[in-house]
């Protein structure tokens, strides 16, 4: 998984050429890409000169002797070109839609084997209802802020910042969320 810009790609561990983006921001169901290249194999007589000048430890020639080769295959493969292609597809992750049905009870059930207080069924209602939450909460230590911001973001598959004051509570919360992820 590796993420760029404001997207998270990861590939698809059934299908090498199918790669999940999220957040899935395109109207279509699924987006392919076709990436054409050529491949070069050198002969055993190119090989062998570019070995030498390996071995004679000459950085100067090499570069020179392997931009002699390339240019010659280049011009070679421009007379009579074989390219292969690959054929990616893009697609949105495919639990996105299956999490955006959960419901509070279910969210805590299913992450933590817990059953929601008051807060933070309210706090689940305002972020799952609103498109575009921005919630302040202010409660006392122990009462369950973390769990009450977090599931309801997991369930909907938002984006969450969370500003915190120390590293400690960093470190405490990231053991807590990779236990629930």
């Amino acid at each position: 998984s590796r993420t760029f810009m404001d997207y998270t790609i990861s590939a698809d561990p059934n299908n090498p050429n199918t790669f999940f983006i999220d957040p899935w921001i395109f109207e279509q169901e699924s987006i392919e890409l076709t990436f054409k290249y050529w491949s070069m194999f050198p002969s055993a007589k190119e090989k062998e000169i570019l070995q030498k000048c390996v071995d004679d430890k000459k950085a100067d020639q090499l570069g020179k002797q392997l931009d002699t080769i390339v240019k010659n295959w280049w011009k070679e493969k421009q007379e009579k070109p074989k390219e292969n292609s690959i054929i990616a597809t893009i697609k949105p992750l495919p639990w996105i839609e299956e999490a955006q049905s959960w419901n509070c009870r279910t969210t805590y059930q299913q992450l933590a084997g817990l059953t929601p207080n008051p807060m933070q069924e309210e706090i689940f209602h305002e972020i799952t209802s609103n498109k575009n939450p921005a919630i302040l909460l202010k409660a006392p230590t122990g009462s369950g802020k973390l769990e009450a911001i977090l599931f309801p973001v997991l369930a909907q598959n938002y984006r969450l910042f969370l500003p915190l004051p120390t590293r400690s509570l960093l470190d405490d919360h990231r053991q807590r969320i990779q236990e629930y992820l």
